[in-house]
């Protein structure tokens, strides 16, 4: 096994389970950012409000990862389309686990609302966080590929001015072909358009009445069909009460101390109501 296919939907504890695996075993995997990971982690979880969750994200580059030199990768699929999960379990399974984080559909919804991710994302409330991580993502990119001979710039769109040249080889450089491409890589809800808060509640409740059981619990209905053909399915809260090694032990590990006080730092960034539910 050289590879990880990591999947869940929003609201399951993704992100923790990512960091949980980059901080307690020899998988990686590349960033939009090209900062150390250190430097990543500390941007990612720099998080002051829980309905702010979502601003400080770094997210992973399946296509950077793919193209690396690491030997052994985490793809991470948030909310993974037909196209990517079929990828999944049809392409080199003897060379790779395919993994879902998951949780009951309660406390996902629960989670979703909070942080304003999922079903109750809201684009108006992120974009201009949105359009700043953008900026600042491109300025760094650039700087960290830039010849000596070229043009500072402070602002993306600064790039449009440079000449043909420079725009091109920046562009192959960073993999994007416009800027609205490397906007979406690195913020793919940056265009999402708003949907109205009564909407959002009436299809929570509808993920919530097609949910089903799964051992013991009802979960969200897009689990169906990919939660019984995957290799291992952990649930968030079994990621939690066993510090970790629900997740990593099929996986031939087990917890470090960074993997402990890491997931206490991630639950303690919730209010208390949300703790309660986590480690119930």
């Amino acid at each position: 096994m050289t590879n990880i296919n990591l999947n869940y939907y929003g609201g399951s504890g993704g992100f923790l389970s990512l960091w949980l695996l980059l901080l307690s075993t020899d998988f990686k995997c590349m960033f939009d950012l090209d900062e150390d990971i250190s430097d990543i982690k500390n941007r990612h979880w720099n998080i002051s409000k829980v309905d702010e969750w979502k601003f400080t994200e770094v997210w992973p580059n399946n296509k950077k990862t793919k193209d690396s030199d690491l030997k052994n990768k985490i793809f991470y699929f948030c909310n993974p389309t037909h196209d990517e999960w079929r990828n999944q379990i049809t392409s080199n399974r003897q060379y790779s686990k395919t993994i879902i984080v998951y949780t009951d559909i309660d406390t996902q919804l629960h989670l979703s609302r909070i942080k304003r991710a999922g079903t109750f994302f809201d684009a108006a409330h992120h974009r201009h966080q949105n359009l700043k991580s953008v900026n600042d993502s491109f300025i760094n990119s650039y700087n960290n590929i830039k010849d000596v001979t070229w043009p500072v710039i402070n602002d993306i769109n600064d790039f449009g001015s440079l000449n043909k040249r420079i725009q091109d080889e920046t562009k192959s450089m960073l993999g994007f072909d416009s800027i609205e491409d490397f906007a979406e890589a690195v913020c793919p809800d940056i265009n999402k358009i708003e949907t109205p808060i009564a909407i959002k509640e009436q299809q929570a409740e509808e993920r919530r009445t097609n949910s089903f059981i799964y051992n013991g619990r009802k979960v969200a209905p897009e689990l169906k069909d990919k939660i019984y053909n995957s290799d291992i399915n952990v649930l968030l809260q079994d990621i939690i009460h066993t510090n970790g090694n629900a997740l990593l032990n099929p996986l031939g590990f087990n917890t470090t101390k960074e993997g402990c006080d890491f997931i206490k730092f991630w639950i303690n960034l919730h209010p208390e109501e949300t703790q309660k539910i986590l480690i119930q």
